[in-house]
């Protein structure tokens, strides 16, 4: 079946013959004006669309890397010496480098404890020093 053989497209009361030969150029140019509008409105739904799955891909990939980071720090710092309650709120925090960051900066934290730490940083994020 060809779709050239099929004849005039109906639209409303006329067909499509005559469509951008309007009877004024009031009709022509709000013709031309329609389809040119509903391009622009294709273009703008296809940019906004590819837009928003790059964004959903980036914030995937962000949180992938980011619960990659945390199981290698807790991996690394369960099996160190440092104290238990520093592991345990390692364990209950949803990110481990921000919460050892954290453990980082308090003046709280024993020094021997910070030095595990940092050398579990090194390790986790790949740092050769």
């Amino acid at each position: 079946m060809s779709y050239a053989n099929l004849g005039p497209i109906p639209m409303g009361s006329r067909n499509g013959d005559g469509l951008l030969r309007g009877a004024t150029l009031f009709d022509m140019g709000r013709s031309v004006a329609i389809i040119v509008c509903a391009g622009l409105l294709a273009a703008i739904y296809h940019m906004a669309l590819e837009e928003t799955r790059s964004f959903a891909h980036n914030i995937r990939l962000r949180a992938q890397y980011r619960r990659s980071r945390h199981d290698a720090l807790l991996v690394a710092l369960l099996g160190s010496p440092i104290e238990a309650h520093l592991q345990h709120e390692l364990l209950e925090s949803s990110d481990a480098f921000k919460t050892s960051m954290n453990m980082l900066a308090d003046p709280l934290v024993a020094t021997g404890n910070k030095a595990y730490l940092r050398e579990a940083i090194r390790e986790a994020m790949g740092s050769q020093e």
